[in-house]
């Protein structure tokens, strides 16, 4: 093959959201916050490997809670990181066209909570997130100056 569009996840980077440290952007060390996220960071990294090693064209999507219902979980993170179906179609297609031949990017929809940095992901892959979950649920976000912190035990 070409190219691999690598499904990773917020996980990778998760630590970052249980000790509630954000923005988070996609250049900061990898801190997983379970063995899961650790085998995202090690599929990451192999995809690097493989690009440098045998010009591999490889691009990792940092998924977040991709789901059709939006109101299943009132969890404030889990709506910042929430993914619509549309938009998650519109990711992967960018990143199966993209001109880059390596990147990791954050693929979450337009939600006005996100803590993920989607700027190289407009830039790099020509996303354009169109949902966001106060639109879908007619709700308004309750604003907590820094973000809500993450619940306790978080990943559940």
């Amino acid at each position: 093959v070409r190219r691999v569009v690598f499904a990773s996840s917020n996980h990778a980077m998760g630590m970052y959201d249980r000790h509630s440290e954000w923005p988070v952007y996609n250049h900061l060390p990898p801190r997983p916050d379970s063995l899961y996220g650790v085998s995202k960071v090690f599929g990451e990294t192999l995809g690097r490997f493989y690009h440098d090693e045998y010009g591999l064209e490889f691009i990792a999507l940092r998924i977040g809670w991709a789901t059709a219902d939006v109101g299943s979980g009132d969890d404030d993170l889990l709506r910042a990181m929430w993914l619509s179906p549309d938009d998650t179609a519109q990711v992967v297609e960018r990143a199966i066209e993209a001109p880059v031949t390596f990147g990791i990017y954050y693929a979450i929809s337009d939600n006005p909570n996100r803590r993920w940095d989607l700027t190289n992901t407009m830039l790099e892959l020509g996303y354009r997130p169109n949902d966001n979950w106060e639109y879908v649920l007619g709700e308004h976000e309750r604003v907590v100056e820094g973000g809500r912190p993450a619940a306790p035990g978080w990943p559940n």
